[in-house]
């Protein structure tokens, strides 16, 4: 199921933004997200066995071979989504500001990578030519 990191939620919490991390690093910078996950079955992403359906959406089984395709939907215990958006989209827009702008929280489990990323993305993009270091 999915959260989302909506940037004003990075704008109200932390307007300054994380001074140790560039401000491109748009993933680390953001997270403050909804606390609330998505209804089961909204904007899902799938992995699909190819020897058991017929027909394919990209979120979803149309329609399967013999009735063989089953759903196990994952405990947001083991794991989430996170989408990074200025706001909600699509069928979740009309409980937006109810569900998911009211309630915030901190979620830093991003930064675990920091140390790695950081330097290996400001060698790249240096070498690239896009910053200076």
């Amino acid at each position: 199921r999915n959260v989302y990191f909506m940037d004003e939620m990075l704008e109200k919490n932390k307007p300054n933004l994380h001074q140790d991390i560039p401000s491109f690093l748009h993933m680390l910078q953001h997270v403050y997200r909804s606390q609330n996950h998505t209804r089961v079955g909204y904007f899902t992403k799938s992995f699909h066995n190819t020897e058991k359906v017929k027909t394919l959406h990209n979120h979803y089984a149309f329609s399967c071979l013999k009735n063989r395709c089953h759903v196990h939907e994952v405990s947001t215990n083991i794991g989430q989504m996170n989408h990074y958006r200025k706001t909600c989209a699509g069928e979740v827009m009309r409980d937006c500001d109810s569900l998911y702008k009211k309630f915030v929280v901190e979620d830093t489990r991003i930064w675990s990578w920091k140390d790695q990323v950081i330097p290996r993305t400001v060698t790249a993009l240096t070498q690239l030519g896009l910053i200076e270091e």
